[in-house]
């Protein structure tokens, strides 16, 4: 799925500028943060746009539209219930197979600011406003302009600014932020990133980039990212084993080893004499297909999905989030010291 996310400046042209750019790119779905909201109509034969909820179309910050022909592959569901904002949407995508939903990723449409609330209370930042407890339970991207500067993702900040709930939400869901110090925002000689692609580390992008192709009137970049299909993937199958289980069955990994001795010892390659690269070449071969055979013969195999991640268990996800905290500090220290 490849998505473009993007900045339009309220700007009718670069509204349905970024549309086309879209579409020349085969993108199925748009993030549009600060989208045209004139009095003229904004529409594209090739898609369709979710907007957020609000009787007052004028304070809407965020569209999402979605290319009309990818539901053969998705369903889309509009999680007004989860977020209704007009500074924030929130889209489960679901991959379908044999007719029933089997992944969801979710996709949260940014543009944050100082808001106004409706009971009246103290304005606030519009990320401030949700219950990302209940947002970040899957496979989830946050994609928009954020308008916070932080040396954690902009090297051209010398003044720190609106960083720091973005900072802790990022270090407490353990978020992976997929920009590189490209610049997101250009004007003039000011250079900054405010632009964000952050995802949950049990979502792997297959790519992120500033896509200078398809630049549109607006001082921000196209932003254009995407994730492996689901449907794809599964063309990619993995074959593994259950080692675990081998080892803990005394008898058959006996057996195993038993195969393994008789097999080094009949082998036609001396694999512990190598004169040259090609012996060595072809002692690693012989080792490969030998031990692929035993575990095939002694080991339950097990097919994997490339997009699981068996290493992602809860020692790694506790030290990534010792390690994001360890980095904040560090920054808030550099911060500090300048």
């Amino acid at each position: 799925m490849i998505v473009l996310q993007h900045n339009c400046r309220k700007t009718y042209a670069v509204t349905i500028a970024i549309l086309e750019a879209a579409l020349a790119k085969g993108a199925g779905i748009v993030c549009l943060q600060e989208p045209y909201i004139g009095h003229q109509s904004v529409s594209h034969p090739a898609f369709t746009l979710y907007w957020p909820e609000a009787e007052d179309r004028k304070k809407i910050r965020v569209v999402t539209a979605i290319k009309k022909d990818i539901p053969a592959n998705w369903i889309l569901e509009h999680r007004t219930d989860l977020i209704n904002n007009t500074h924030i949407q929130c889209l489960d995508i679901w991959d379908i197979q044999g007719g029933r939903k089997c992944r969801s990723t979710r996709l949260v449409n940014i543009y944050d600011q100082k808001t106004q609330q409706e009971d009246s209370s103290p304005s606030c930042r519009a990320i401030e406003t949700v219950q990302w407890s209940e947002i970040l339970t899957r496979r989830t991207i946050l994609a928009g302009d954020f308008n916070a500067r932080s040396l954690r993702w902009d090297p051209f900040t010398r003044n720190p600014q609106n960083a720091g709930f973005l900072e802790g939400l990022i270090d407490d869901y353990g978020l992976i932020l997929n920009n590189t110090d490209e610049p997101t925002r250009k004007e003039g000689s000011f250079r900054s990133i405010i632009d964000l692609t952050l995802s949950t580390a049990d979502l792997e992008l297959e790519s992120w980039a500033i896509d200078s192709e398809h630049s549109t009137p607006s001082d921000h970049e196209v932003i254009s990212f995407s994730w492996e299909d689901l449907v794809t993937s599964e063309f990619k199958l993995i074959t593994g084993w259950k080692i675990d289980q081998l080892a803990q069955d005394q008898a058959r990994a006996f057996k195993a080893r038993e195969d393994w001795s008789r097999r080094s010892q009949n082998s036609p390659i001396n694999i512990t004499n190598m004169d040259c690269i090609e012996d060595l070449e072809r002692g690693a071969l012989w080792i490969q297909n030998t031990l692929t055979s035993i575990l095939n013969m002694w080991a339950q195999p097990v097919k994997l999905l490339t997009h699981l991640k068996r290493w992602w268990n809860k020692e790694v996800k506790a030290a990534r989030s010792r390690y994001s905290k360890e980095k904040r500090l560090y920054h808030l220290g550099t911060q500090s010291q300048a």
